[in-house]
């Protein structure tokens, strides 16, 4: 049974989480061409997405980094958020962003590419591919077969499933590690709730690189380089994992 700390502490999580929502859904709001873009996008299709906070999380990243190549891993109602920033950004720098959006599941990938409103489709390229079993050291990691050779600077993180196609053991996302090998940027981006993944990648990358905000769901990638791997941690592992999550906003 629960002791009364465990329970205040969960409450607490509720209602910061529920503030964190509505802050988020208030914020969309008032960029009307990002809200009614994202309801359209609701109105078509039968996935549930993701979360305000995710969408306004991701918007104002990509506000703030200014991309010029996303990776998109796993697209739907996010590949209007990322658009919506990235042509944003372009009315603001005169350059303009483009997105990759990998998808493994023909059913999901032909749905995307159908409903994406036609405004997006010049910016936005979809690849359907298989996944794949990758080690990296110890860990076990499933990415995308038939991921473009680009030169990335900002991923979201939210498919494939990181389930091992070989024996169905649970493992992590090794697209971040594909894509940071053949790009000369450094990349930040957003992991949405998979926690193994942001796990694996702070041991690899220190936890100053990579942040999990344990109310939010979200990891976060904070400018990373392949050479960064060369700083992993391998001796505080736990005591670093946990010293990530935040209950309050982390700035990026």
């Amino acid at each position: 049974m629960m002791n009364a700390s465990i329970l205040k502490k969960n409450y607490f999580e509720i209602i910061i989480r529920k503030i964190y929502e509505y802050w988020s859904i208030y914020n969309i709001k008032k960029n009307h061409k990002l809200c009614s873009d994202i309801n359209d996008y609701h109105k078509k299709t039968s996935s549930t997405g993701c979360s305000y906070t995710d969408y306004w999380e991701l918007y104002k990243l990509i506000k703030k980094h200014k991309p010029i190549e996303v990776l998109e891993c796993g697209p739907g109602v996010t590949t209007v958020v990322i658009a919506n920033a990235l042509n944003e950004n372009f009315v603001e720098t005169g350059l303009q962003g483009k997105i990759t959006c990998m998808e493994n599941h023909k059913v999901w990938y032909e749905m995307a590419h159908e409903i994406l409103p036609d405004e997006f489709k010049e910016i936005t390229s979809f690849v359907l591919s298989d996944i794949e079993e990758k080690t990296f050291s110890m860990f076990r990691g499933v990415c995308y077969k038939d991921l473009p050779k680009k030169k990335y600077d900002f991923i979201l993180i939210d498919g494939p499933e990181y389930i091992s196609p070989k024996d169905k053991t649970p493992c992590f996302d090794f697209d971040f590690l594909n894509a940071i090998q053949f790009s000369n940027n450094n990349i930040n981006g957003l992991i949405d709730k998979r926690i193994s993944t942001c796990y694996v990648l702070q041991q690899l990358f220190g936890h100053k690189k990579i942040r999990y905000d344990n109310i939010k769901g979200l990891g976060y990638i904070k400018n990373c380089s392949f050479a960064d791997i060369k700083h992993h941690e391998v001796s505080i592992s736990s005591e670093s994992f946990d010293l990530s999550k935040r209950y309050l906003s982390i700035k990026n």
